[in-house]
Formats: structure tokens, sequence, C-alpha cells
């Protein structure tokens, strides 16, 4: 079984994943109290996991700001940039690391508008042994003092990891971007789990 860790699984997971579920364990975590319900009724097989937590560098509690559009929900606060980014509401959320699951993941994808590297911060153990990893990245800010791609890379190179593709670059609004960057662990070429990563994306699988 391949172990593939979902962070921020609003709306469920990847086709590619779901059409593999016989060769994929899936552990999905999603804090957000709108999306939990669904959730559970689109990631429903045996060996798929929820989790009701956010991720975080360190345990502790999170506010969780809730937007008009809710695929920009964050915990961090975002910038006016526009009305669909303004702030419904706030909730408070239960934050952990990934790494206090013990899980052991062979690939990771994160997907929670901003907080990305910090969720990596918290999850260096469980990188140690994890093929793969994909992170939503802006190229600029949508949320006050979030970390953008740059951080990112630097951080993922410092653990053996190397940037492989990126999707798509689109736009939050004009002048803003981001993409998904997807990083493979150095010394992984030719494993049969790094095989089945890189079919996902050289099937044109696309983020989110």
């Amino acid at each position: 079984m391949i172990k593939y860790v979902d962070v921020g699984a609003r709306g469920g997971v990847k086709q590619i994943v779901r059409l593999q579920k016989d060769i994929i364990e899936v552990h999905a975590f999603e804090p957000n109290p709108d999306e939990w319900e669904d959730l559970g009724k689109l990631v429903w097989w045996d060996n798929a996991k929820l989790y009701p937590y956010a991720l975080w560098s360190c345990d502790r509690t999170l506010d969780l700001y809730i937007t008009k559009n809710p695929g920009y929900t964050s915990v961090y606060k975002p910038l006016p940039l526009a009305e669909w980014l303004e702030v419904e509401r706030g909730e408070q959320v239960d934050a952990r690391t990934l790494d206090s699951f013990d899980i052991e993941p062979d690939f990771i994808k994160i997907d929670t508008q901003g907080s990305e590297l910090d969720i990596l911060k918290g999850s260096v153990r469980s990188l140690e042994g994890c093929t793969g990893v994909e992170a939503e990245v802006e190229l600029q800010r949508v949320y006050e003092d979030q970390p953008l791609k740059k951080d990112v890379d630097r951080f993922m190179e410092s653990l053996g990891f190397s940037l492989w593709k990126t999707t798509a670059v689109r736009a939050v609004v004009d002048g803003v971007w981001f993409t998904d960057a997807i990083y493979l662990k150095d010394g992984t070429e030719g494993t049969k789990t790094r095989q089945v990563i890189e079919s996902f994306y050289n099937k044109g699988v696309d983020g989110g």
C-alpha cells in the first residue's frame, strides 16, 4: 500500500487516487467544520482515514478564517484583494503536527492556502521516508505574512527534495499567481512508489 496524506482535503481526494484506491491508503485532513460532513461522503472506502484537524509546525489552537469563497479559507488572514476573499467568520481549530500521527507517508499533498511551509516544518520526521510532496504555493502573497514558493523550495531542498514539476500557473487575482509544486526525494529514482507518483502527473493530473 502507498500511504497518501491529503492535507486540506475539502472536495475529496484527486480522481487518480480514487481510481487506484486498492493500492493507496488515504489519510485526509480537513479542519473546516463546514466541509467535514461532505468529506465523509466523498472519501468513504475502507483504507481511508479522516482527521478533523489542522496541521501546523507544533500542537496548538489556530484561528481559521472562513472566507466567502470557502476554497480560500486559511489559518492566515486574507489580504483585501477581492470581495470573495472577505472573512465571513472565524473558528478556532485544533492543530497538530503530521509527525504526531506516525503515519509514515509515501506522498503528501498539501493545499491549505498559505500554511504549507508551516505544515512541512511539523513533518520533518515524516518526510524522512517520504518519496514526494505536492504543495500549492503562491508567487505573491494572498494572506498576511504567508511564506511563498521560494521559501518552500528552500526548505524542501534542505531536506533532500528537488523540485520535479509545477502545474500550470493560475491567477488568484490580476498580478497574484499560484501553482502546485511537486517535489521528489533525491535518490528515489526508479522505485515503485516514485513510478506511481510520476504516473499521476504524467497522465495530466492537475493540482487541487
